[in-house]
């Protein structure tokens, strides 16, 4: 049996559906990068507060806040903005 190596569409009753065209993906910019700073100042004071606690994920754990708030993305495609 032959592999399909791309999305063909979805089968419906009255036939094969299409997919929708995927919209390319943005990449940082100015705007992105503002946004990004101003979390950053503005999480430094609180930052304390995930050190102790978590020593070895807190920069992480910041980062994927930043990134779920900025780009509204699921958390499956936080690493491909990271």
């Amino acid at each position: 049996m032959g592999e399909t190596l791309t999305y063909l569409g979805r089968v419906t009753p009255q036939g094969l559906v299409p997919p929708r065209p995927k919209l390319p993906l943005r990449y940082g910019g100015a705007l992105d990068a503002g946004n990004i700073l101003f979390l950053d100042r503005f999480l430094e004071p609180r930052q304390a507060a995930l050190v102790e606690p978590l020593p070895q994920d807190w920069q992480s754990l910041l980062s994927a806040a930043t990134l779920k708030l900025c780009y509204l993305d699921p958390f499956s495609l936080l690493q491909l903005r990271y």
